[in-house]
């Protein structure tokens, strides 16, 4: 998924390609494609998100914040925040990007981990 160049303008440096390669496996997303294929629609687009928001995280000045990262931290904070999603889903608190909602609760709960 990273590896597309459409959906990563930021390019890694070889050394930072494997660190977060390492971040991944460490965290148990390291996802071939063969195995992607067994995966729900659903499923793909968590991991998606939480990959994508992991490497924004790697590329932005908090990146320090990447060692309190925890596999099950990061995916009930997904839950979270979808549940979140249907919740507000129509009112004046509407979620209209999940994506950067996702990061920043992310970001928020690694800062007062």
């Amino acid at each position: 998924m990273i590896g597309k160049e459409k959906q990563n303008p930021e390019k890694f440096t070889k050394d930072e390609e494997i660190e977060f390669f390492k971040l991944l496996e460490k965290l148990e997303f390291n996802y071939n494609e063969e195995m992607m294929i067994i995966f729900k629609e659903e499923n793909i687009e968590k991991i998606k998100i939480i990959i994508y928001a992991l490497k924004e995280l790697f590329m932005s000045r908090r990146k320090s914040l990447i060692i309190r990262v925890k596999r099950k931290t990061l995916l009930s904070l997904y839950e979270k925040c979808r549940e979140k999603q249907e919740k507000f889903l129509g009112t004046e608190k509407e979620i209209n990007n999940f994506f950067n909602y996702y990061y920043t609760s992310m970001i928020n709960e690694l800062e007062n981990f």
